[in-house]
């Protein structure tokens, strides 16, 4: 990842301080999630408890947790237990989805312009993971991970959702194109 892939200096390309940022979601505590988390010094992070929990609980860089990326003072953490709507609206809706960590969460936006759109995660790391063409990337449990794919498989075609996958870079890529991940 280059100084210009960041998430503080995309966000600064789009003109948005991240001092503004009110709300972060983890959809998990894998180190490649989490090396941004102290450049939001006023969000409140939204975690599932189980997510947390597994995280404090690991060893140094056991099952992908990095102490050093989460374990801050600073951090303003909001653990939730459940399925969670974030503002109340049904704009940002929290999904658990166990198996690849222990309190994995997926993330169903309702757009004003776009409609809906599922980002998976890493609940489905790929469109071969989504299709079951390849197992997904369990830590936590297999058996979940596939329950929590074939959840999300319902909830996207009950909203005609466009589907971004946590690790698919073609994924992203066809953001722009959404039909052909619909």
């Amino acid at each position: 990842m280059t100084e210009e892939d960041h998430c503080v200096a995309q966000l600064q390309r789009l003109g948005a301080d991240t001092a503004a940022v009110t709300h972060v979601v983890q959809t998990h505590l894998h180190m490649d999630h989490t090396g941004a988390l102290g450049h939001f010094p006023n969000a409140t992070v939204i975690v599932h408890e189980r997510e947390l929990e597994a995280a404090r609980a690991a060893q140094p860089f056991e099952n992908g947790y990095v102490r050093e990326d989460f374990d801050s003072d600073d951090i303003d953490w909001q653990p939730i237990a459940a399925g969670h709507d974030l503002f109340g609206d049904g704009t940002i809706r929290l999904i658990e989805t166990p198996g690849h960590s222990a309190g994995h969460m997926s993330i169903l936006l309702s757009l004003e312009q776009t409609g809906a759109v599922l980002l998976t995660a890493d609940a489905a790391d790929n469109r071969a993971q989504w299709q079951g063409r390849m197992e997904p990337r369990a830590l936590a449990s297999l058996q979940d991970a596939m329950h929590s794919i074939e959840l999300l498989r319902r909830i996207a075609a009950e909203h005609d959702a466009l589907v971004v996958h946590g690790h698919d870079p073609k994924n992203w890529a066809a953001v722009s194109e959404p039909s052909s991940y619909r």
